[in-house]
């Protein structure tokens, strides 16, 4: 009996896929922390911002939706934009466009050019967040896409703790922007060195249209892609809201010093990086932990709205972040199985695109309703919104299992 042994070329080929697999996880992760960043420390940032321009406190609200109108753009046209060009040209033009946005910012010298500068930078943040999903729904397996995300986690708590330091040390936004500047400089030349390897799995080229792709049309012909993007709209709305509102609230209407409450902004941002990680072990019954998560994101809700003492407060939003840490990135994980893998590059689109909408729909609506009817009714609009996007997941849930059930008879 003879062994027989395994051929070089096939051993070679199997080193080399996986050397590969490991230099786009890291530099994905790396992307989704320089992501973060900006969302991080835009919060902390935000009251000394308002402050150098004069505007008033929910004139967040427009750089928001600004930093949106960019975000949607580019994401609506993701599933277009890879198939005619290349996942590999989405991923290299969103990097030059979030340079070039946030290099704006950092030298505005007047309102407007803030603003846009944050229009700039949103095209970039949505070319990369809807180009990246796609190509690791297709590329990688369901831990290392939450690990992906847990990695944004990293990057808003990172630039929380960044811009909180900065800000006790008597140095402004400005300084806060030029670091993340230069963090995104050095993610584009990642990018263009190991361009070759970005590649979807299933063998799409840089330039021809070779991924099958349902049109458009009938992606959103589908009752359970409205649904979700509901879902996105709301969840992204929420964690940002919470995050970029809170330490005002904290601050302005309940009295907690600003390296408290900069502190705390720090822990919701790390509870949601933590979950990530911990919950990234998780590849089984994705959807039931998506339902437990939502769940517990309205009981967190709850609590710092009851505001009953300064550490329930701290404890509320951080089950608000541990809990809300595994929903974008189990939702994505399950797009092609809901939708069926033709729609998923539409679908996480619009996802994405979504949820870059309601990032800036829901705190810019909960920052005019802050100015009008006091800072308190923020977390009043943020725990409804919350009970929602909890009912909206439960009618997925319901015609998942409908449409299973109508397949099998």
């Amino acid at each position: 009996m003879t062994n027989k042994a395994i051929p070089k070329k096939s051993t070679q080929t199997g080193s080399r896929k996986q050397k590969t697999l490991l230099i786009t996880v890291f530099v994905a992760y790396a992307a989704f922390v320089v992501l973060g960043l900006y969302d991080g420390l835009l919060g902390v940032a935000w009251l000394s911002m308002r402050t150098t321009f004069g505007v008033p406190i929910d004139a967040l609200g427009l750089l928001l939706l600004a930093g949106t109108a960019g975000h949607v753009t580019a994401s609506f046209a993701n599933g277009s934009i890879i198939a005619r060009r290349g996942i590999r040209f989405a991923l290299l033009s969103s990097c030059v466009l979030m340079v070039a946005g946030l290099l704006t910012e950092t030298v505005a010298p007047e309102w407007a050019v803030l603003v846009a500068g944050g229009f700039v930078a949103g095209l970039g943040r949505g070319m990369m967040d809807a180009g990246m999903n796609t190509f690791a729904s297709a590329n990688f397996r369901p831990r290392l896409l939450n690990w992906l995300h847990a990695s944004f986690g990293v990057g808003t708590t990172a630039g929380a703790l960044l811009m909180t330091g900065l800000l006790a040390v008597s140095f402004g936004w400005r300084a806060g922007l030029a670091i993340i500047t230069a963090w995104n400089g050095a993610l584009l030349i990642a990018f263009l060195i190991t361009r070759r390897l970005w590649v979807l799995e299933n063998g799409a080229s840089d330039s021809a249209e070779t991924t099958p792709s349902a049109p458009y049309k009938s992606t959103l012909r589908l009752p359970i892609v409205w649904l979700s993007i509901g879902v996105f709209f709301l969840y992204t709305g929420i964690e940002l809201g919470v995050g970029q509102w809170s330490f005002t609230v904290f601050t302005e209407s309940r009295g907690l010093s600003e390296t408290v409450a900069g502190l705390w902004t720090t822990l919701y941002w790390g509870s949601l990086t933590i979950g990530r990680i911990l919950l990234g072990f998780i590849e089984t019954r994705i959807a039931t932990w998506i339902r437990i998560a939502l769940f517990t994101v309205v009981a967190g809700m709850i609590i710092v709205l009851l505001n009953v003492t300064p550490w329930l407060n701290l404890l509320g939003l951080m089950i608000v972040g541990f809990s809300l840490a595994p929903v974008f990135p189990f939702l994505i994980t399950l797009t092609p199985v809901r939708m069926g893998a033709a729609n998923a590059p539409n679908a996480i689109g619009f996802q994405v695109g979504a949820a870059g909408v309601g990032a800036a729909i829901l705190p810019a609506t909960a920052g005019v309703l802050g100015a009008d009817f006091g800072l308190e009714t923020i977390m009043v609009f943020m725990t409804v919104a919350a009970i929602l996007m909890w009912l909206l997941h439960e009618l997925i849930v319901y015609r998942v299992a409908a449409n299973t059930a109508a397949a099998n008879h």
